[in-house]
């Protein structure tokens, strides 16, 4: 009776092996593929990050170009209207001027509260500066415009320039380019 039962033992454990096999391999298959879906998961989870962080950091290197430049232009702008002396409502200075609001305000949108605190001190001074500028107007060969002029020219070599300079220096840190407080 022993071998009888060893027989039907192993032709149990035969027939449950023939049945359990073809099971235990489609588990063992699913579960390989499941883990490869997750590996494809994770790698395009890691591609769109990396993408997002691509774009973001174009973005904001953009905004500082565009905000560094009309800042610039608008400097530039306020100087040769005090040189030239035009008509201040068709010029180049109020092209700048829009132009330099509306860098400004994407910057406030896109750019980190650093560099927004860096812009903010250009924007003041820049307005001072076209206020002053207007006030002074076509007369530049007053004698008491002249002296005016003087004065704003040197807030523009001076004040302005020096926010300008901090504001570029303070972009370039945000964006990795130089170390803070170089």
């Amino acid at each position: 009776m022993s071998s009888n039962l060893t027989a039907l033992l192993v032709a149990v454990a035969g027939v449950l092996g023939t049945l359990t096999s073809p099971i235990l391999t489609q588990r063992l298959t699913l579960r390989a593929k499941q883990q490869e879906i997750d590996a494809l998961k994770q790698q395009r989870s890691e591609e769109r990050t990396e993408e997002q962080r691509r774009t973001a950091f174009k973005d904001g290197r953009d905004s500082c170009i565009a905000l560094n430049t009309a800042a610039r232009g608008f400097r530039q702008a306020l100087k040769n209207c005090l040189f030239e002396g035009y008509d201040l409502e068709r010029t180049e200075l109020e092209q700048a001027r829009r132009l330099f609001t509306s860098r400004y305000g994407e910057a406030q949108i896109i750019l980190s509260d650093i560099v927004v605190e860096a812009a903010t001190p250009v924007w003041d001074k820049l307005a001072v500066a076209y206020g002053r500028v207007r006030a002074i107007g076509t007369q530049l060969a007053l004698p008491e415009k002249q002296a005016e002029r003087d004065r704003v020219m040197s807030y523009l070599d001076e004040d302005v320039d020096n926010a300008i300079h901090e504001l570029r220096r303070t972009m370039r840190s945000d964006l990795g380019i130089t170390e803070p407080n170089r």
